[in-house]
């Protein structure tokens, strides 16, 4: 806030910063972070970067990653499908194929997910969408590959794993909640949606699943679909 000397906060405000006005989650390893994005106080269309804060130490980081806020993902979601009328959640932000990326959801005027998008956090106008998770995740690595982005997301295949839960937290932003769960025996951690099964509030360390995702080779993945066995 202070940057360059209290004076130049009320005045140029060179260089001062703030939050952006929503804020979600992020699975880093074993921690859960809150992240939200900062912005220059005088410009609101970009990030300048994110701010996380560990849930269990409390230590925050600042993370110099430029690109499109929150709201003009969600406002280029939106655009991709405009004709439905769907209204974008506020997303989550991943590590798609090597590339920051925003993830959320599409829902209906019932407050159902009727899509998925995936938006390039560097250029909100590389955006995918698909009726399903894998299907715009597939969907955004080609346009990244189309747009000379390389990414190290492997072969595209979805991939299928069944196995306990060890691990699992729960997510609520702007009312819609977000699952984070790893598996026993796997290091990575599962991220799912909700709207993928009614059982998922009651979900508990020690039940058997079996997930579909595109492996995407990240500490993380977006899963496509949960079954409780």
């Amino acid at each position: 806030k202070y940057t360059n000397g209290y004076l130049n906060t009320l005045l140029s405000q060179k260089g001062v910063l703030r939050p952006t006005d929503g804020y979600n989650y992020i699975a880093i390893n074993d921690d859960v972070y809150l992240y939200t994005g900062l912005t220059s106080v005088s410009k609101d269309a970009s990030n300048v970067g994110f701010a996380m804060i560990n849930l269990r130490t409390k230590d925050g980081k600042f993370y110099n990653i430029s690109g499109a806020e929150e709201y003009s993902a969600m406002s280029s979601a939106e655009g991709e499908v405009q004709n439905l009328k769907y209204k974008a959640t506020f997303p989550i932000l991943i590590n798609a194929g090597g590339h920051p990326t925003y993830f959320l959801s599409l829902k209906d005027d019932a407050n159902l997910v009727k899509k998925y998008a995936f938006v390039s956090v560097e250029n909100y106008q590389l955006v995918a969408t698909g009726d399903s998770v894998a299907q715009a995740e597939q969907a955004y690595y080609a346009l990244l590959e189309s747009n000379g982005k390389k990414t190290n997301a492997g072969d595209f295949k979805t991939n299928k794993l069944t196995g306990i839960i060890s691990e699992i937290n729960e997510a609520v932003v702007d009312g819609n909640s977000t699952y984070y769960f790893k598996i026993e025996g796997n290091d990575t951690i599962f991220i799912g949606d909700i709207s993928l099964s009614d059982h998922f509030p009651l979900a508990k360390v020690g039940d058997n699943v079996t997930v579909e995702f595109v492996n995407s080779k990240d500490n993380s993945e977006v899963i496509s679909s949960i079954k409780f066995n």
